[in-house]
């Protein structure tokens, strides 16, 4: 699990598309990790 307050400095540092969530890549098995609910800094939530 990663902390909110991780997933939500991501979010702010990311240049990326804003229609997706900060995603993380899993040190054990390599596979992309979202978070299953999380409001945005820019007022999206994001539901998984």
């Amino acid at each position: 699990m990663i902390p909110e307050g991780v997933v939500e400095y991501f979010d702010i540092m990311d240049d990326g598309d804003i229609a997706e969530p900060p995603t993380f890549s899993c040190e054990k098995c390599g596979g992309i990790m979202k978070p299953k609910k999380y409001e945005g800094v820019h007022g999206i939530t994001y539901e998984f």
